[in-house]
């Protein structure tokens, strides 16, 4: 038993394309967090609901 392994990262040498640009993932991810931007502004604004008539034992009071 008592063998013994030995774990490493992969390399980051260009040969196997550790020194790549991440042009093509931020050209990706700029439109994504624009859309998600726009997304959290649309949350964050206040849902207001419009008048509804009022309502008593389940019949509107109003016809």
């Amino acid at each position: 038993m008592g063998l013994d392994y030995s774990y490493s990262q992969p390399s980051q040498s260009e040969e196997f394309g550790g020194d790549e640009t991440d042009s093509d993932d931020n050209e990706i991810q700029a439109p994504i967090q624009h859309d998600q931007a726009q997304l959290h502004n649309v949350d964050a604004q206040e849902f207001v609901y419009p008048p509804q008539p009022e309502v008593e034992f389940g019949f509107p009071q109003t016809c």
